[in-house]
């Protein structure tokens, strides 16, 4: 495994080796001396060179030769242990059990809090829902109870489904401004109203579509910061791994492509954080070696552009060992998201999350997770509160995380606090073809 350090340095294949401490006495007694000579050497002669236990020469020996090795051990051990901080959750918001409410309770967001979680990106249309007469907003008490417990929420802007199909946009940026005035009307006054999310999920775009969502992006970005300049706008982009075509017909993009794309879309947007997806097309077997030059490109365009780069640590996947097991099992180029695929989704396994985050920090010290909702709450049934227990546990999960700060992102794991940099469809996320 390579891991690597706050200073850029890489460490391969640290999980393999080992540091042997040798006693001091062993060392000076075995070094610098020809076989044999301490037993003809006169027992004087043996307490004149050596010294004695409590002397200060013994004590800097000591010092010199253990605590070099010691600073090794310790600077081993806390790379090994480093990885982002998993900060919070996707959530596509849903009805709640009894009428009035929201699916995002007491008990979920108490679930969230003892995983360390704090910021939530609401996703889906029942956040900002038009009200009936004398109807009352579920998502005003959702907001009212994340300024009671320190939350952050993002706010889902929507799209129009099938919105990388359109001709002319502007029916679609009439709408996202809309919303965007609305929302911020309702919940734009609640502390925990932390930002907004701009769900064009993409890869790559070419021709005219690409000029689509460069549009899409700068003008719903805008639209955010006009009603909320210091509010950060936040998308979550993926890159697709399937060079081969074994998923559909996806025009893949070499990680140089992808860099140059999204760094001309970015320039020109005022987005603030691109939560880029870890995975692909959520496939089990990709590896961390595949997806690290899209990591690396899109590293390279936030960096240019003076954006921010968190990771979407997905704890969901699709579980199948290889492109030709996946084509036997669900035929070739079948979408990640046809109902045949649905009996192979699982929890991410919790060795293999950690796995994943450290593998992100070497990029980012900030992760969120698209999956959780799906796959890991523990409301979900026992084998999901057994992930989860695992998951807190894993992740050293106890107490209460900190009230994050007004404009801050707080992490918890004592990494530096996140300023963000800000300047002035009713559909779940998929692939876009």
């Amino acid at each position: 495994m390579s891991l690597c350090t706050g200073n850029g340095l890489r460490y391969d294949g640290i999980g393999e080796s080992t540091v042997r401490l040798t006693p001091p006495n062993t060392i000076s007694a075995s070094c610098n001396r020809a076989p044999g000579l301490a037993r003809i050497r006169p027992r004087t002669a043996r307490r004149a060179t050596r010294p004695h236990a409590g002397s200060p020469g013994r004590l800097l020996l000591i010092l010199v030769v253990a605590l070099p090795l010691l600073w090794t051990i310790g600077c081993r051990t806390t790379h090994l242990d480093e990885r982002a901080e998993l900060l919070g959750c996707f959530w596509w918001v849903s009805p709640g059990p009894e009428a009035g409410t929201l699916d995002l309770g007491d008990v979920e967001l108490d679930a969230m809090r003892a995983l360390g979680m704090n910021v939530v990106v609401l996703n889906g249309p029942w956040v900002g829902q038009p009200l009936k007469a004398a109807e009352s907003d579920s998502a005003e008490r959702l907001f009212q109870e994340g300024d009671r417990r320190g939350l952050t929420f993002f706010v889902d802007t929507l799209a129009a489904p099938q919105w990388w199909t359109l001709r002319d946009p502007a029916a679609e940026l009439d709408r996202a401004r809309e919303r965007i005035g609305q929302l911020h009307a309702r919940y734009g006054h609640h502390q925990s109203f932390g930002g907004f999310y701009v769900p064009y999920e993409v890869y790559v775009m070419w021709g005219t579509q690409r000029e689509l969502i460069r549009t899409l992006y700068h003008e719903v970005a805008a639209a955010c910061k006009r009603v909320a300049p210091a509010k950060p706008v936040l998308i979550s982009p993926f890159f697709i791994l399937d060079q081969d075509g074994v998923l559909g017909d996806f025009r893949w993009a070499t990680p140089e492509e992808y860099e140059t794309f999204w760094a001309e879309v970015l320039r020109e947007s005022p987005v603030d954080i691109v939560a880029l997806q870890d995975r692909g097309e959520h496939l089990s077997y990709y590896t961390d070696a595949q997806c690290a030059p899209f990591f690396a490109a899109m590293k390279n365009a936030v960096d240019a552009t003076g954006k921010q780069l968190w990771a979407n640590v997905e704890t969901g996947e699709l579980e199948v060992g290889s492109a030709e097991a996946y084509a036997a099992r669900f035929g070739p180029r079948t979408h990640v998201n046809d109902p045949r695929t649905q009996p192979a989704w699982r929890g991410v396994p919790p060795d293999k999350l950690m796995a994943k985050l450290r593998f992100v920090r070497r990029y980012t010290p900030t992760a969120v997770t698209w999956g959780y909702r799906e796959f890991v709450r523990p409301s979900l049934g026992a084998a999901q509160a057994e992930l989860y227990t695992e998951y807190r546990d894993r992740l050293g999960r106890r107490a209460k995380p900190a009230r994050p700060r007004r404009g801050r992102l707080r992490s918890e794991r004592g990494l530096p606090d996140l300023a963000l940099r800000c300047g002035e469809g009713a559909q779940e996320p998929s692939l876009i073809e």
